[in-house]
């Protein structure tokens, strides 16, 4: 999943493909993407149906992305969490920085920064063009 993520933004650094244009300018806009990549974010790094509700009410609260009643769909295929991730990348970039803040209060509301979890937030800021954040690893969840 990594390489699907980071295939696309490689080949516009090479010349393989055009810069992409900001098409979304504010958070309602891309709410439902950011649904999708939060879902599929929360559970691959945590555990409980619990923790992962706390989750996503907590990438919410620091996103300032409205998640309230967001269900845990199943199944949230790879292509629809990088078609959700590539869309995000179309935000304004004054919108990406809270996406990421988003993930970071998810990733740390159970009180573990899993491998998976800091592998996620370091491609998905590579990709969003921001720096990358620091994040402390735990034991593996």
């Amino acid at each position: 999943m990594g390489f699907e993520l980071f295939r696309n933004p490689c080949d516009r650094f090479f010349g393989l493909a055009k810069p992409v244009k900001p098409k979304y300018k504010n958070i309602e806009s891309i709410a439902g993407f950011y649904r999708i990549a939060v879902t599929k974010f929360v559970q691959m790094g945590t555990r409980t149906t619990r923790d992962q509700l706390a989750a996503i009410e907590a990438a919410g609260k620091a996103s300032g992305i409205d998640l309230a009643g967001t269900k845990l769909a199943l199944n949230i295929s790879t292509k629809e969490f990088t078609t959700a991730c590539s869309e995000l990348k179309k935000a304004y970039p004054l919108l990406t920085p809270r996406l990421i803040k988003g993930l970071l209060a998810a990733a740390e509301v159970d009180g573990k920064v899993c491998e998976i979890e800091q592998k996620l937030v370091s491609i998905l800021a590579a990709i969003w063009d921001l720096p990358l954040p620091t994040l402390e690893m735990s034991e593996a969840a």
